[in-house]
């Protein structure tokens, strides 16, 4: 009797501590209501499923303070955006799991853009170029898909981002949404993530013919976009999370089957773009680009130098 009692001893620190094994998912909070409701709830259900053994808690981060959130919050894997997921690569030690794969995207590395939609009576708003000094409406600062990947745009043509729109209007994914700014003129333009455009038309919120997208790709995808196509949301691990819970989450996420959402998740590349674009930004990884020295001074404002080196000559001159 003895023996089975030490037995049982011996191996209940075991026990015990495989029972209280916690995995902590964080998710970065960027994304709209149908993404957390087609897409991480299912995922989320189906690793609880597959990894019984664990505790599986979810965390929701902030994307304001973003690492100082990852440290407090201490989660062992992400799910964000692909800007997000290459800021935190060196900051943190993000290793991809998984992207996800949609049945309407080109490919996992293709398949996230934006749209740039104006009215369809503003004859004077033909391309992306006639929206400097416009009036812009987005729903976040920080949306990928939306925002920042039409921002990149902006950045590929030579312009500044931060003073392209003389001003923006955030819906903040709420009324007046984007698309309703644009209608009732409050802005000139209005930015619209993957297949949004397309959404807005199928639910009736928009009608045909009352928007019009600027410059248009010409491609055979299910949804129209306005600039480059980048990665879709990954599923990444951190740093700090255990071998063992990385291996378990892996093989739980890449046999997780397509459900009626129609999405996967896949090994996917393509990332080397979004450094483009986030150092095109200024954000991310390249926000100490942001920093401006004496050199970048002199380089933004060599007019008004120029100039006021000019006025002093004069003065100079007109006094001798």
């Amino acid at each position: 009797m003895r023996k089975w009692v030490f037995l049982c001893l011996l191996f209940l620190p075991f026990l015990s501590s495989a029972a209280e094994r916690e995995i902590r998912i964080g998710l970065i909070d960027t994304f709209d209501q149908d993404f957390y409701l087609e897409t991480f709830v299912p995922t989320i259900e189906h690793i609880q499923k597959t990894l019984k053994d664990y505790k599986i808690t979810v965390v929701e981060l902030q994307q304001n303070n973003l690492l100082a959130n990852v440290v407090k919050e201490r989660p062992d894997f992400l799910v964000s955006s692909a800007g997000n997921f290459v800021t935190l690569i060196s900051k943190l030690g993000a290793q991809q799991i998984a992207t996800v794969s949609r049945n309407h995207a080109y490919s996992p590395k293709e398949a996230v853009s934006s749209v740039f939609i104006v009215r369809n009576d503003r004859k004077d708003l033909q391309k992306i170029t006639d929206l400097k000094g416009r009036v812009l409406s987005a729903t976040e600062p920080h949306d990928f898909d939306g925002m920042l990947v039409g921002m990149g745009e902006i950045a590929a043509r030579g312009f500044d981002p931060d003073t392209f729109f003389s001003k923006t209007l955030f819906s903040h994914y709420q009324y007046p949404d984007v698309a309703t700014y644009v209608k009732v003129g409050a802005a000139d333009v209005g930015i619209l993530g993957t297949c949004q455009y397309e959404k807005l038309l199928t639910t009736g919120q928009i009608q045909p013919g009352e928007f019009r997208v600027l410059e248009a790709k010409n491609n055979t995808e299910a949804c129209i976009r306005s600039t480059e196509r980048y990665p879709d949301t990954v599923f990444y691990a951190l740093d700090t999370a255990p071998i063992d819970e990385v291996k378990a989450v892996s093989l739980s996420l890449l046999s997780m089957p397509k459900g009626e959402f129609d999405f996967e998740w896949v090994p996917a590349s393509g990332f080397l773009k979004v450094y483009d674009l986030m150092k095109s930004l200024k954000l991310g990884p390249y926000e100490h680009l942001r920093e401006t020295t004496v050199k970048d001074f002199i380089l933004s404002h060599q007019k008004e130098l120029l100039l006021a080196a000019l006025l002093l000559c004069a003065i100079l001159v007109h006094v001798v």
